[in-house]
């Protein structure tokens, strides 16, 4: 039985330190393809309009768009605010990816659209938001590449 004890300990210490040594890598933008959309915070006649404009976009670029926050790669955080002045339409958001505590993912884009037709600039920034994430997205497999030593 001493001999067996000791095996088991034998077996648990040389297992742990394999185990402290595989720390995860940071999850990089190129690795997001999940994204939960997350509750907006603010109340605005346009929520409901906006949420689903912006999660047909984002699945028109390629991203999958769940229900959950658990499973996915990020989270988007948006926040709208929308009025009417006479004919003018004019909307302001607030958008921010996060990919959590050991992610290098971090994406933010703030603008003000304006137009005649409030429905046309609820488009058309939902649009620019999820168009945005693919290019940022892009940018830093490139970015990543360039600081990889040439090893050639």
């Amino acid at each position: 039985m001493k001999h067996f004890s000791f095996v088991i300990l034998l077996a648990l210490s040389i297992a742990a330190p394999a185990q402290m040594r595989q720390e995860r890598e940071p999850k990089d933008m190129d690795a997001v393809q999940r994204i939960y959309l997350a509750p907006f915070p603010t109340d605005d006649e346009q929520n409901a309009t906006f949420r689903a404009a912006l999660k047909q976009e984002l699945v028109h670029n390629n991203f999958i768009v769940l229900e959950k926050a658990e499973g996915t790669d990020a989270t988007l955080n948006v926040e709208i605010a929308s009025s009417h002045e006479g004919k003018g339409a004019k909307l302001e958001f607030h958008a921010m990816l996060d990919g959590g505590p050991d992610s290098r993912v971090a994406w933010h884009l703030s603008k003000q659209k304006t137009g005649n037709d409030l429905a046309k600039v609820v488009e058309n920034a939902a649009r620019e938001i999820a168009g945005n994430l693919p290019c940022y997205r892009f940018d830093g497999v490139h970015k990543r590449r360039e600081d990889r030593p040439n090893t050639t």
